[in-house]
């Protein structure tokens, strides 16, 4: 079964019309909605904002419908220069930016006893980004970072040094990649650049607002698009 783990309602609206029949269950707080692809079930969570959101969601998924694989849909902030607004972004490696136990021995970023990067499958990458350069949006492959500091020009040298490589950031990511590492569950995230630390043009509600009807319209289409393309393939 496949899981799909969104922070936000507001990143995927509209999109339920596109499934027969989806159903609602609350599961340790949680919203899901399980839904039928190809006459097998899948099953989204919204998770809420940050790590520990994110973790707990994805175990809930993993206990509670024993997904084998799970799809992380949402935004991310763009590191790299070269990378614009509403461009789609598909991790190769993801990784924390807010982690710090140097001290006793561990990389920048490393939680203890668990890898310092978490990569992604790479049958699953292969077959997402076949499927994500039809969409006609520019496609960006690199690291993303997870944190739970909002990144701008101000602080970025002190979370992001250029040597990490570092592409993009979001708040949920790596933790959702570490749960699916210990569990032995195939993992995949899929990112819509909402915004940069270069960019000076979201200054008013109103433009996030455009900007998130834009992230959500092409999370809708992945979210239909991967569902169906996982199922097939029997990911």
């Amino acid at each position: 079964m496949i899981g799909f783990v969104i922070s936000l309602k507001q990143e995927v609206t509209h999109i339920w019309p596109q499934f027969n029949q989806p159903k609602i269950h609350r599961v340790n707080g949680f919203e899901l909605v399980v839904f039928n692809v190809l006459q097998q079930p899948a099953v989204l969570i919204y998770s809420g904002v940050g790590k520990a959101n994110a973790a707990s969601a994805s175990q809930t998924l993993i206990n509670h419908f024993n997904v084998s694989t799970i799809v992380n849909l949402g935004s991310c902030g763009a590191v790299n220069g070269n990378i614009q607004p509403i461009s789609l972004f598909l991790p190769h490696t993801v990784t924390y930016y807010d982690v710090d136990v140097v001290a006793f021995g561990y990389a920048k970023n490393q939680i203890p006893h668990c890898p310092a990067y978490y990569g992604i499958n790479s049958k699953l990458l292969d077959l997402v980004e076949t499927t994500l350069k039809g969409y006609g949006l520019a496609l960006h492959t690199g690291k993303l970072a997870t944190g739970e500091v909002f990144i701008n020009q101000a602080n970025v040298n002190k979370y992001i040094q250029p040597q990490e490589q570092i592409s993009a950031v979001d708040m949920e990511a790596c933790a959702i990649a570490q749960i699916c590492h210990k569990n032995d569950v195939k993992f995949c995230t899929i990112k819509i650049v909402s915004d940069t630390i270069h960019n000076t043009t979201m200054t008013n509600q109103q433009q996030w607002q455009d900007t998130i009807s834009k992230v959500s319209e092409f999370n809708t289409k992945i979210l239909v698009d991967i569902a169906n393309l996982l199922v097939y393939h029997k990911i």
